[in-house]
């Protein structure tokens, strides 16, 4: 040995197959959901002190189908449903320090649309740990979340929304990871 401590390989993290809505109302106006987790932040970074906004939905339960899981997360957290559900249209994967360990966030992104204009928002079934983190539902138009300030994720949703809506090929689902 040459006095060198080898360092040991840190586990790989924990995979955690999530499934998010992104619903519009009958006005185009993508419903997001103010969250703020404290604990939760990228390995190494820091958590947010303010609420982010992110679309509705969560983890598949084990064996749980991406659309039925998709319509479950809905339902629980906004209590919407009779969405009409269009394409896959992103993939996301993330590292997060989520519920004490790191884990890999893979997220897929689905489009839907509702009849009505900004139906009112109300879940149905959070866990404790969700009612102390999702703090508010917002209806958004497409120019005030392409104008905020406040943080989104993912990141470029807007722009990305924007191209869906002015026709951007759906056909194959885009992996957004680089985005952050």
């Amino acid at each position: 040995m040459t006095g060198v401590a080898s360092a040991a390989a840190a586990p790989a993290p924990e995979v955690r197959a999530t499934v998010r809505a992104l619903v519009l109302d009958a006005d185009e106006r993508l419903l997001l959901q103010a969250y703020l987790d404290p604990t939760v932040h990228r390995p190494g970074g820091l958590p947010h002190r303010e609420p982010v906004w992110i679309a509705p939905g969560g983890g598949l339960a084990p064996g749980e189908g991406a659309e039925a899981g998709l319509e479950r997360e809905l339902r629980e957290e906004t209590g919407l449903v009779g969405v009409a559900w269009g394409p896959w249209l992103w993939r996301r994967t993330v590292d997060l320090h989520y519920q004490g360990r790191v884990r890999r966030f893979v997220e897929h992104y689905r489009l839907g649309r509702l009849p009505a204009a900004a139906p009112r928002a109300a879940p149905t079934a959070l866990d404790a740990h969700e009612r102390g983190v999702l703090l508010d539902h917002r209806w958004w138009p497409l120019p005030e979340l392409l104008a905020t300030t406040a943080t989104v994720y993912p990141p470029r949703l807007a722009e990305r929304l924007a191209a869906v809506l002015a026709g951007a090929d759906t056909r194959e689902v885009v992996d957004i990871s680089h985005e952050g």
